[in-house]
């Protein structure tokens, strides 16, 4: 027997066609809900079934994270508060984080990590969001598809392969530049596939392939997941220009900027998400754009690593852009806050984020460019 949830009077947000600045809000409206689907909206629809009143509420669609990173966000909660940027260059909130990370995968059990990431995921649902694009270690993967799924939240999720066995520290960094640590390439990789076969029947929770940013891989690596993912017909999830360091590293061993060296390596095509994007330049943008790469933007992460809005950059040069959270907080309302507010403080741009930008981009906008098949 089917459950019916009759929605009456709201403020309905919605959009009136495909794009930005195409904000509407209709009044007034009721929605009639079966087996949590929208089957009708209309007025002063009748129905002998559970109903709640909603004069004066909004009802909006569910926020799309385009790009989560639930564990980190955690403990990016705990000391975001202490960041000195003056101490730790250009991303105080990236070298801060990564080494709790790094202790947390080698201290806690699945029964700990589980209980963290179930309070990242009551967060997140308790929101607003309903689809999370989420990037992880592949120690936390199996754990959180199996969260998400029992939480009944849509979820996409992927990897960081990388070659080496940790995240990269802020001490790290200067011994990684000396060359990438042997790992078993062909093994990571397939404990990604058996994670993405596992799941790739399931309506709800789906794994795709995911990589490290290019700093932290080897071309094999690059290739070899790339190959995967076409093969399988899923997604690809890749960090990208989060990091100055990252893309000083990619000049120095191999002569091009990080979206050039994933790009040569056939990791940027319609269905792969390249969040991060703090240092993406114009030329950046330019490849982004024609490969038809989903870029994915984490306003308040590029606040605190980088002091940039690249969000107003994006939209100008027309590429596919969404907003997702990164390492800090899944409550989606902070970061729409946090683009616009950071949109209208920048100064001598053409064009400004106004808030249904940032609505857009994490409705509509997350539901249609997340193209994962």
């Amino acid at each position: 027997m089917s459950h019916q949830l009759l929605i009456k009077d709201c403020s309905l947000v919605t959009f009136f066609n495909d794009g930005y600045n195409a904000i509407k809000i209709l009044e007034n409206i009721d929605l009639l809900v079966e087996d949590g689907t929208i089957r009708t909206m209309d007025r002063n629809i009748e129905a002998d079934c559970e109903t709640i009143d909603a004069e004066g509420k909004l009802a909006v669609p569910g926020f799309v994270n385009g790009r989560s990173r639930c564990l980190a966000s955690k403990m990016t909660k705990a000391i975001a508060e202490d960041l000195k940027f003056d101490l730790y260059g250009n991303t105080p909130l990236y070298t801060r984080v990564n080494p709790f990370l790094n202790i947390a995968l080698e201290i806690l059990d699945d029964e700990q990590l589980e209980g963290l990431l179930a309070l990242a995921l009551y967060e997140a649902i308790d929101s607003g969001t309903t689809t999370l694009f989420e990037h992880c270690s592949l120690r936390e993967l199996p754990i959180f598809l199996a969260q998400c799924e029992k939480a009944g939240i849509r979820t996409v999720a992927a990897p960081m392969l990388m070659d080496r066995y940790t995240f990269p520290t802020a001490d790290a960094w200067g011994i990684f530049d000396d060359g990438l640590e042997p790992v078993d390439e062909d093994g990571i990789i397939a404990e990604n596939v058996r994670l993405v076969e596992q799941y790739m029947h399931n309506e709800r929770v789906r794994a795709i392939i995911g990589l490290g940013s290019a700093d932290t891989v080897k071309e094999s690596l690059l290739r070899k997941a790339a190959e995967k993912a076409a093969r399988l017909e899923c997604g690809l999830m890749v960090p990208l220009n989060e990091t100055l360091h990252e893309r000083e590293v990619c000049q120095t061993r191999w002569g091009l900027l990080p979206t050039e060296f994933l790009h040569k390596n056939h990791v940027l095509h319609r269905y792969t998400l390249a969040g991060g994007n703090q240092y993406t330049s114009h030329a950046d943008r330019v490849i982004l754009k024609h490969t038809d790469t989903q870029a994915v933007i984490c306003p308040l992460q590029s606040m605190l690593d980088a002091q940039t809005s690249p969000f107003i950059d994006f939209l100008i040069d027309d590429v596919p852009t969404i907003v997702g959270s990164g390492r800090c907080s899944v409550d989606m309302t902070q970061h729409i806050f946090a683009a616009v507010v950071n949109g209208k403080l920048e100064s001598g741009k053409r064009y400004q984020i106004r808030a249904q930008d940032a609505f857009y981009a994490v409705t509509v906008g997350g539901g249609v460019r997340c193209r994962c098949p």
